[in-house]
């Protein structure tokens, strides 16, 4: 973490932090336990004007919502909970089109991918962002 943060410049006003969809499994999950709240207090030693937020999750467990909840908490942070987004009508689907930042293109194939957010489930996932932080 430190390594990482340390490129970074400092003067940020605004951090968000969207990782834990893939903890999952007990391994990853009792390194999360302390990694999560190790991580925002390494962001916010680095980068100490600026505001957290940790947006989580897609793919949500209570076990994770509730050490992202609690990191949150015992570092003066906001956790953007999206889990509630999560359903069917705001996935991607079969057959959808997606664009990749370089302009390329590719069709969803596989039920995996199309559990992601679609346009309708990003909208929204920004929506909340906003409303939560301003």
């Amino acid at each position: 973490i430190v390594d990482n943060i340390n490129t970074q410049t400092t003067d940020y006003d605004l951090v968000i932090i969207q990782l834990g969809d893939n903890v999952n499994n007990e391994v990853r999950n009792e390194l999360f336990k302390t990694s999560c709240k190790q991580l925002i207090q390494a962001v916010r030693t680095h980068m100490p004007s600026a505001r957290v937020s940790w947006v989580g999750e897609w793919y949500s467990s209570a076990q994770r919502q509730e050490i992202i909840a609690q990191s949150c908490s015992e570092t003066g942070s906001i956790f953007i909970d999206i889990s509630d987004l999560s359903i069917k009508e705001n996935q991607a689907t079969i057959g959808d089109i997606i664009t990749r930042d370089d302009g390329t293109t590719f069709e969803v194939t596989n039920s995996g991918v199309a559990s992601h957010p679609g346009d309708k489930g990003m909208k929204l996932i920004a929506d909340r962002i906003i409303e939560k932080l301003f």
